[in-house]
């Protein structure tokens, strides 16, 4: 049995008054503690998950919320994209939540992608990490994982950071929630984690404070533990001393499953969702969290092909949380693909965007929001994943002027120009849509897509038995 399935099964029978007496205690310190917990520190300059420009000496990523061993709950594979004309080598260092390390080397081509399977190079412990240093740049790191809980994709982080918010999450009767904090540094780091839920509000439990996180190790929070019964819950990690990388890894039951993701660093102002599908049978949500002192009113304005809708507006008093459906509603039309731009009138938020399904085979995707750091570096790339079939991919351009954009395959033989996507302009505040006709045969290939100013970039790929399950936002390079 995984520790995901193990914690939760000892969880789950606890009385309900046990799981209110521990929020309620939270409560009695929130006042005091959240506040300088939660405070937002200001946005990162750089994107989180940033390939590094081809011509640097070296370059890292972290990946992490995998457990180890096959068919484990959400057993990893480390997903390595070449988008430079050479080769490059990348050295792994896998690492877990009981000190246990090994190493592997990877030699990659120009332009080509290698799968590398994490999770059975490692044994004797829960949760494991990657950690990659590549011999120069332009190779972007994601992961895969594929388990009994099902099928995830998510970003790997290309720098640690003092703060880590999530969104979207649950605790519910039959759901775990595990975060992993990822130390890939050479000293120690302490964190402390906050949550903030729909049905209990902020809550700051003893069990989730000064969490000490040894250099190259992994510290998984059974977050089910600390906080039982948790609706629409976010999760804050505040580092205190060090730095480091955190995920979440979330299972629900059959026949949702799985959802892997990195989180946010700090909040935001200004975010941009690249990309939704509004699938029958799914549902879209978009979870909006406010983790300040100030009550914050925020829009959220969604582009569908034909046109903007009328924006959706709320208000979030300190430290709450609200789930948007998107997807089905009166606003969105069904099949239509979305985008949005979330704007806040305070010190900023955190928003990830949800697509679950319960018909046939299931399943989950969460995913974070674009910070304008990450729109406008100018170049992207999308990786393609192994047993996962690409539905297609958005350009958003959330910009106030028109932007230029080239898309092109990648493969070993070369780097070549998609022909329907070669010097395309996007107006301000359009998108354009583009499906596996259009692609043709570089759909099975990583794309590099490059814009002459802001552009929000995404793909979903199937992952259950609706189209557009899993939701992956293209990585930022330098």
């Amino acid at each position: 049995m995984s520790p995901s399935h193990r914690r939760g099964a000892d969880s789950t029978g606890r009385p309900l008054a046990v799981a209110l007496g521990i929020l309620g205690a939270g409560a009695l310190v929130a006042t005091s503690v959240i506040t300088s917990a939660t405070e937002p520190t200001p946005p990162a300059p750089r994107p989180i998950s940033l390939v590094a420009a081809q011509a640097v000496e070296s370059s890292q990523f972290t990946c992490g919320g995998m457990t180890e061993g096959t068919g484990s709950l959400a057993a990893g594979t480390v997903v390595l994209t070449n988008a430079a004309s050479s080769k490059r080598t990348v050295a792994l260092a896998l690492f877990d939540d009981a000190g246990h390390r090994t190493d592997r080397s990877v030699d990659i081509p120009g332009y080509a992608t290698r799968k590398v399977p994490v999770s059975g190079l490692l044994s004797g412990g829960s949760w494991m990490a990657a950690q990659a240093t590549i011999e120069g740049g332009g190779v972007a790191v994601s992961q895969q994982t594929s388990g009994s809980g099902g099928v995830s994709l998510a970003s790997c982080a290309s720098a640690t950071e003092t703060r880590w918010d999530f969104a979207g999450g649950s605790t519910q009767t039959g759901s775990t929630l595990e975060l992993s904090l990822v130390n890939p540094t050479s000293s120690p780091a302490v964190a402390n984690v906050s949550f903030i839920s729909s049905d209990a509000g902020a809550a700051t439990p003893s069990g989730a404070q000064g969490i000490v996180v040894p250099a190259h190790q992994v510290t998984g929070v059974a977050v089910q533990d600390v906080v039982a019964h948790g609706k629409d819950l976010a999760s804050l990690v505040t580092v205190t001393q060090g730095r480091l990388v955190a995920f979440a890894t979330q299972s629900a039951p059959s026949p949702i499953g799985l959802s892997l993701t990195l989180g946010q660093s700090g909040t935001s102002r200004r975010l941009t969702m690249a990309r939704a599908v509004a699938s029958p049978g799914a549902t879209v949500a978009m979870e909006v969290v406010n983790p300040t002192a100030k009550v914050q009113h925020v829009s959220v304005r969604v582009r569908i092909p034909s046109g903007w809708l009328s924006p959706w507006t709320l208000t979030l008093d300190p430290y709450t949380v609200n789930r948007l459906e998107m997807a089905p509603s009166t606003r969105v039309p069904e099949t239509d693909v979305f985008s949005a731009i979330v704007r806040a009138d305070g010190p900023g938020v955190v928003a990830f965007v949800s697509t679950t399904t319960t018909s046939g085979g299931g399943g989950r995707s969460l995913v974070p929001l674009d910070p304008p750091a990450a729109t406008s570096m100018g170049s992207w790339v999308l990786p393609r994943y192994k047993g996962n079939r690409r539905q297609g991919v958005t350009l958003f351009n959330p910009g106030t002027s028109a932007v230029t954009v080239t898309g092109s395959g990648l493969s070993p033989l070369g780097s070549a120009t998609i022909k329907d996507l070669t010097q395309i302009s996007i107006p301000a505040r359009e998108m354009v849509t583009v499906d596996a006709g259009v692609l043709g045969a570089f759909d099975n290939q990583p794309i590099s897509v490059v814009s002459s100013g802001p552009l929000a970039v995404a793909e979903t790929l199937d992952g259950g038995a609706v189209p557009g399950i899993l939701t992956m936002v293209a990585l930022p390079q330098a």
